[in-house]
């Protein structure tokens, strides 16, 4: 699991939580014209578009996502209390690209202090014959925690072809 924690991720949060106007006007142009996402939160509620918001920023700055969509986002209460958000993007690790991405972001539901922080990260990819790859790798016979959230597996990996470049 990457753990991506410290002072700008958390500022960040605390800054959309007290002045949720900057959700709206930040997410907007990365939300795909097919999202069902509303930009707007309420005032002291971290809720999806908050989350949203978040991952981009994750995406963009800690994981070198280029070219950032969010497509979808989901609200989870367990194995923690949060939000997954998908989103189409493009980075190379590796010399692989992965184009199709999940990241959790903790709400405030569990504590205030928590809001806005990453908590897993998952990037999918295709190689030439239409094969998806998954990072973190799947390990045969072993645990691999962060695909404990990769529930909607089929759904995530269509991503691609469900919020295609042109909707």
């Amino acid at each position: 699991m990457i753990g991506l924690s410290g002072p700008l991720p958390l500022f960040l949060a605390r800054l959309i939580f007290l002045f949720p106007a900057l959700s709206s006007m930040g997410l907007g142009g990365y939300l795909h014209p097919s999202s069902t996402l509303e930009p707007v939160i309420e005032e002291g509620v971290f809720n999806g578009g908050a989350a949203a918001l978040a991952a981009v920023y994750y995406l963009t700055c800690y994981h070198g996502v280029e070219n950032v969509v969010i497509c979808e986002v989901s609200r989870i209460d367990a194995p923690l209390s949060g939000f997954l958000v998908d989103a189409r993007g493009s980075v190379v690790y590796n010399g692989m690209e992965y184009t199709v991405f999940r990241t959790g972001i903790r709400d405030d539901g569990e504590s205030r202090a928590l809001a806005g922080e990453e908590f897993v990260f998952i990037a999918a990819g295709y190689d030439l014959a239409g094969e998806a790859f998954i990072l973190p790798e799947e390990v045969p016979g072993e645990f691999v925690p962060e695909l404990e959230f990769l529930t909607g597996r089929d759904e995530f990996l269509s991503l691609g072809e469900r919020f295609p470049d042109s909707p």
